[in-house]
């Protein structure tokens, strides 16, 4: 696939974090880009299809797919997720079965021979992984461990089973950093808290609620992230695979809290709240990149200190 080619593209989740910034990249390139989703996202798009009730939602394959033969996309980007459910089931029918219907949609529609299909997935597939085996190459043997986990491996192992009748790429990104970061993710918590209070109350001191702070993770810059994944969607040796989206660095969370507090231009304090404290923290976690890099050949990752600071000003 060539890199000057205007393509057609639909994105779902389009109003997630990954899912905003990746509507704007594909939409300064000039490409067709379409949105399916409950909200249009309004911008960066050159058409949204909504979705509604079940009569044309998510869950009715019959509609993806007139949705699929109007736009005919030479790309299909699957972020639609949900991390919070009210349990296992309403995972699977997220994070899972969507995809599933998707990917009905495409056969329904003979679109095989020229939609290809980017599902992402997370890393909490990998669950809880010893020491030994750091850092985590793909091969690694998944035991999950929370309701998205297990439902996001599922999404994963069925998406690849419709390889190579579809070409289908499952990407596992690892914690993506930068503006627009979640507010339950640790770092999105730490930043929004900062933020808020020196918008409301920038002359009173300020305790910065955190939980387990005694752990080391991989992150990766949005800045980084977007136009990686975009170089494994356009390269057709990636597909039929699994990639980890990640540095290969583990970063300890308390590092990154007093870098916080240091360059907040607040007087904070730390406070450990136990209600953000999880019985199932694993010490450290981190990804193997190697097949990112020999995909697309990046090598330099933005430093995380340079992700923070933008974070805070932005």
């Amino acid at each position: 696939m060539k890199e000057t080619q205007h393509l057609k593209i639909l994105v779902t989740g389009s109003n997630g974090f990954i899912g905003q910034h990746l509507l704007k990249f594909l939409f300064q390139k000039r490409h067709h880009v379409f949105t399916l989703a409950r909200k249009d996202p309004g911008i960066n798009r050159d058409k949204h299809f909504a979705l509604g009730p079940s009569s044309i939602g998510a869950n009715n394959t019959e509609y993806i797919k007139e949705v699929l033969l109007e736009i005919r996309p030479d790309l299909i980007f699957h972020l639609a997720t949900s991390v919070h459910t009210n349990g296992l089931h309403e995972s699977m029918e997220i994070n899972c079965q969507y995809a599933m219907r998707i990917i009905d949609a495409i056969k329904l529609s003979q679109l095989q021979e020229k939609s290809k299909l980017i599902v992402f997935g997370s890393a909490a597939e990998y669950g809880f992984v010893e020491e030994s085996s750091l850092p985590i190459k793909e091969s690694h043997c998944p035991r999950p461990i929370s309701n998205y986990g297990i439902s996001k491996l599922s999404q994963t192992q069925m998406s690849l089973s419709a390889f190579p009748q579809i070409q289908v790429l499952c990407i596992r990104p690892f914690t993506v950093l930068g503006h627009g970061m979640p507010h339950y993710m640790a770092i999105g918590s730490f930043v929004n808290q900062i933020k808020k209070w020196r918008l409301e109350n920038p002359s009173k001191d300020f305790f910065l609620e955190v939980g387990n702070l005694e752990t080391l993770r991989d992150f990766i810059d949005i800045d980084d992230a977007i136009p990686l994944i975009w170089s494994l969607a356009i390269h057709e040796k990636s597909y039929g695979n699994i990639v980890n989206l990640c540095s290969g660095v583990p970063v300890s969370l308390k590092d990154m809290v007093h870098f916080l507090v240091e360059h907040s231009g607040m007087k904070l304090a730390i406070r450990k709240d136990t209600g953000r404290m999880r019985s199932n923290d694993l010490y450290i976690n981190y990804g193997d990149p190697t097949l990112l890099k020999s995909l697309t050949g990046f090598q330099h990752f933005l430093p995380w200190q340079q992700s923070l600071n933008r974070m805070l000003q932005s």
